[in-house]
């Protein structure tokens, strides 16, 4: 999870490859108006954001586990993600925040070829990020980190 360009796709599959889970891909659940909206720049708001999030949860409510990119920036978005799991479960669903700096952001969103977010929904993702709450199962990493570092910090991480 985490803002545009912070590398959740390249994780997310990274990931799934080397723990053999499935890889759904968020950006794949928005709906053609959405797509519109970010390509010009123009941040979604909650009501756009509802009927997505609830399709990725019912998604991810097909399997046993999955590796889900998408960005989960608001606590009430990763509740509605995780909303099905039991808070005393200790395999309820673990939210990695790629945690990455805003030029190194530009950066990469500007290196992407035929994606649809602009440029300038970087500044409004990370002013909308919220940190995680008590009651939240999360792992912060360095997406500066090499892509071999990040996948084997998750993979220890849900390995205990």
């Amino acid at each position: 999870m985490g803002p545009c360009g912070c590398g959740k796709s390249t994780v997310g599959n990274s990931l799934a490859i080397r723990i053999s889970w499935p890889f759904i891909e968020g950006d794949d659940y928005h709906s053609d108006k959405n797509r519109v909206k970010m390509s010009m720049g123009i941040p979604l708001n909650d009501e756009d954001r509802l009927p997505w999030l609830q399709s990725l949860r019912n998604e991810l409510m097909q399997h046993k586990n999955a590796i889900l990119a998408c960005s989960a920036l608001k606590k009430s978005y990763r509740n509605i993600l995780s909303s099905s799991n039991d808070v005393n479960d200790p395999t309820r669903t673990l939210f990695v925040l790629l945690s990455a700096n805003k030029s190194l952001l530009q950066k990469r969103v500007s290196e992407r070829r035929g994606h649809f977010i602009h440029p300038s929904l970087i500044e409004s993702q990370l002013e909308t990020l919220e940190s995680f709450g008590e009651d939240e199962k999360y792992l912060v990493i360095d997406a500066s980190n090499s892509l071999t570092d990040i996948t084997q910090q998750i993979m220890n991480t849900l390995s205990t």
